[in-house]
């Protein structure tokens, strides 16, 4: 799961209070839950803001960095 924000245009010319994208409503500067798949398609949308939910699991790579800082 991740959690994704309409913000909006950024360039701050875009006063829409929300939108639908596949039957979930994201009001504006609103987090939502949605799966990773409708995520990752929202990612590349500069509409949006797109973060890993808290109880995402982390990659075994940032796992290991991070191991390895707590050690050094």
């Amino acid at each position: 799961m991740a959690r994704v924000t309409f913000i909006g245009d950024p360039s701050g010319n875009d006063p829409t209070p929300g939108v639908e994208y596949k039957g979930t409503f994201f009001a504006r500067d609103v987090e939502v839950d949605v799966s990773d798949d409708m995520a990752a398609k929202l990612a590349t949308n500069s509409h949006f803001q797109v973060r890993a939910s808290a109880g995402a699991k982390r990659s075994r790579a940032s796992a290991d960095e991070s191991s390895t800082q707590a050690e050094g």
